[in-house]
């Protein structure tokens, strides 16, 4: 597993969860809870909440079950929806706060996406991009957010869940992109936005190594993915 990040270390998250097992999640958001930014609590509460989800033989054993892992992933972001909105002051006519955040919860060899907000997840599969999540904003002249966490008590999600091959890539990114059907148009539009947050995962069927988590210059990054995909 080879990850990279671009951007804000504290807005990314990767975590190694049992062998084979890894979450990786992407946070973005206005308002503070409890003196910090809310991107970096709602990825702090996440790890705490998948922590405890597969602490024991017993519940790893049972995260290897697909119908397991999607509701770990839904349950942890849930209690963390919760934690949000219960920490943000917020009610019906006042919104603080709130975090668009996307997952991706890999076990062997699949991985659970669940998402709210304007982040996204990106599959890039033998020169293809397909979309694993989609947009939770109303465009228009201003934008406006439909789905995040920690704006309302309860927030229910869906996990979709894909195959991976070796040499896939998840891209999880600080905003949707459009218009990228394969890896150059996908690559030439993270390089044109400069301030994309962006962390990248390239999964490798046998590897059991610890992830090296690199935060590269947006130059390299660029430059790693083109070597990549041979563009």
């Amino acid at each position: 597993m080879d990850v990279a990040i671009r951007g804000d270390l504290a807005s990314c998250l990767t975590l190694r969860l049992a062998p084979a097992t890894w979450l990786f999640a992407i946070a973005r958001g206005f308002g503070e809870i409890e003196g910090a930014p809310i991107a970096r609590a709602a990825l702090t509460r996440l790890e705490s909440e998948c922590r405890r989800r597969t602490r024991g033989e017993t519940r790893t054993r049972r995260l290897l079950r697909s119908h397991s892992a999607a509701g770990t992933l839904c349950g942890a972001l849930a209690r963390v929806n919760g934690a949000l909105y219960l920490r943000s002051a917020g009610h019906d006519d006042y919104v603080p706060s709130a975090c668009s955040l996307s997952a991706a919860l890999v076990v062997r060899d699949r991985a659970y996406v669940a998402h709210a907000g304007s982040t996204a997840v990106y599959l890039v599969h033998r020169q293809n991009v397909l979309p694993l999540t989609n947009g939770d904003v109303f465009e228009g002249a201003q934008p406006v957010l439909a789905r995040a966490l920690g704006i309302a008590p309860s927030l229910t999600f869906t996990v979709s869940s894909i195959g991976l091959e070796s040499g896939d890539v998840l891209a999880l990114c600080g905003h949707a992109l459009r218009e990228v059907f394969d890896s150059r148009r996908f690559i030439e539009a993270l390089e044109s936005g400069a301030e994309q947050q962006v962390l990248r995962v390239r999964y490798e069927s046998s590897d059991e190594l610890p992830v090296p988590c690199e935060h590269r210059a947006p130059h390299g990054f660029i430059e790693r993915l083109r070597a990549f995909f041979h563009c």
